[in-house]
């Protein structure tokens, strides 16, 4: 298990929350689990606990946000991920 901190800036505060999803992929880009969260706040530190079946190896954690007006966010967070056993 793992508790992941993210935040999705809003500089404008134009748009008060975001739906968000995260995929845990491992290193060839398969999906091994697919997070989505409707509403998530702006500027706000956030946690995410992941609970799947960690098998020793590297993953990544790929988020991306839309806001209200369903805007895409533009840079996509990538987090990387080493399980060891």
């Amino acid at each position: 298990d793992a508790t992941i901190e993210y935040r999705i800036k809003e500089p404008q505060y134009l748009s008060p929350s975001a739906a968000v999803v995260f995929k845990v992929k491992t290193l060839n880009g398969t999906v091994r689990k697919t997070i989505t969260i409707d509403a998530v706040p702006m500027n706000k530190v956030t946690e995410l606990k992941l609970t799947c079946p960690w098998f020793p190896g590297t993953y990544y954690l790929d988020m991306s946000a839309t806001d209200l007006a369903g805007n895409i966010q533009l840079k996509r967070a990538k987090l990387k991920v080493k399980v060891e056993p």
